[in-house]
């Protein structure tokens, strides 16, 4: 069943997602897109942390 927030408000419900600590090789998929690949690496940028991905096409 679909999460609609509170409607009497008209909020929209935001997702969740867990959090999990990350290691290099590990495979992973993205929640968001169902993107699947390893971590290859890890960048810190203005806009944030951002783990580096590789799907196995490279």
């Amino acid at each position: 069943m679909r999460n609609y927030g509170d409607i009497f408000t008209r909020k929209p419900a935001t997702p969740t997602y867990p959090t999990q600590p990350a290691t290099l090789g590990e495979v992973v998929e993205v929640l968001a897109d169902g993107y699947v690949g390893a971590i290859v690496g890890h960048e810190k940028t203005y806009d944030g942390d951002f783990i580096r991905l590789e799907n196995n096409q490279g």
